[in-house]
């Protein structure tokens, strides 16, 4: 899930887990990079935040330190007998323990440990980074202090490790999808005209010059004098006082841009019947 294109669904797990991490035994885990040497840290903090473990990695990539801090969870789980919800920002590392691929020297360190009594078992779960699970951020943050890099006050790099097929199939699809889908109640006619208000081809004055000059011999705006743009038919002009006023926040580009972006079904509504007024009081819209 990308932050740009999963916002919401990124918010709704990280909620789902900050919830299910208050009702059992839960681990944080996290990695960070050295700046100044070719080296990794692992941190492991329990479910008071508080750090238990860590470990330096050199010559390590970031996957294999994510794997190393949920193995540094794990261990510590089979010592106390305690099986454990493990939680890690890190998608790779936690489909590498679900498909039983982990680096040799972290599934190494693992056979050493005995487990202290039969029926331990742990379960590890991806959630989203800097979403508002809280100890991730503290597993963020005590990662960095290791490294002595400075922790979430500071934006930071982001990194993505070797992102699957899928994922990138996800990423190439998702830049598609600029803008959403019209709303369900619109009919069909109306679903096509918002998809060419999104597109910027609705009807205009200056397309329609484009394509029947003969008819529309030129494309300025009969209130003002400007080129009758969509936009500026539509939302820059105030001198057509068939048009409803804007709310001062509306006005300007960015407003322009908001709407044409919302999921709202009434704002949808209301820019799509703006738009429709403005084309037929210019004549190129029945």
């Amino acid at each position: 899930m990308r932050p740009d294109t999963h916002e919401q669904r990124r918010l709704a797990r990280a909620r789902y887990y900050e919830r299910i991490a208050k009702k059992g035994e839960v681990a944080y885990v996290d990695a960070a990079d050295y700046p100044d040497r070719d080296a990794k840290v692992a941190v492991y903090l329990d479910k008071n935040k508080m750090e238990k473990n860590s470990c330096s990695m050199p010559r390590a990539t970031t996957e294999e330190a994510e794997e190393r801090a949920i193995a540094l969870a794990m261990m510590d789980g089979y010592r106390k007998g305690s099986s454990m919800l493990i939680l890690s920002d890190s998608q790779q590392a936690c489909r590498n323990f679900l498909k039983g691929r982990i680096g040799a020297r972290t599934a190494k360190l693992i056979n050493k440990v005995t487990p202290k009594s039969a029926g331990v078992t742990h379960e590890i779960a991806w959630i989203p980074a800097h979403a508002g699970v809280t100890g991730n951020q503290a597993a963020d943050d005590r990662a960095r202090a290791h490294t002595f890099r400075a922790g979430l006050t500071q934006p930071g790099k982001t990194v993505i490790v070797n992102p699957s097929y899928s994922e990138l199939l996800d990423h190439y699809k998702a830049c598609r999808f600029q803008f959403p889908e019209p709303a369900d109640r619109f009919d069909r006619i109306d679903a096509a005209l918002w998809r060419r208000l999104q597109a910027g081809n609705f009807p205009n004055k200056v397309l329609a010059r484009h394509v029947d000059p003969d008819r529309y011999e030129d494309d300025s705006c009969p209130w003002c004098g400007s080129r009758a743009t969509l936009y500026h038919s539509t939302w820059e002009c105030t001198n057509n006082d068939e048009l409803p006023k804007l709310q001062d926040e509306e006005k300007g580009q960015a407003g322009w841009e908001r709407l044409l972006r919302s999921r709202d079904p009434g704002e949808q509504l209301r820019l799509l019947e703006r738009a429709k007024l403005a084309g037929q009081l210019l004549g190129i819209l029945e």
